[in-house]
């Protein structure tokens, strides 16, 4: 019975660290693409000044 119980806490805490790594991973690389896309901007924003008048 005890074994049982264990086990199944055992799988459990192990599922959810594993879906805490992945979640972190995820996270990171949407971090990531966000940092490139907004240095991107930057750049082309930079290259082409807005023109007053």
């Amino acid at each position: 019975m005890w074994v049982w119980i264990a086990s199944a806490l055992a799988a459990w805490l192990g599922l959810s660290a594993l879906g805490a790594l992945v979640l972190g991973r995820f996270l990171y690389v949407a971090e990531t693409e966000e940092e490139l896309v907004e240095a991107q901007r930057e750049q082309r924003d930079s290259a082409n000044p807005p023109v007053t008048s």
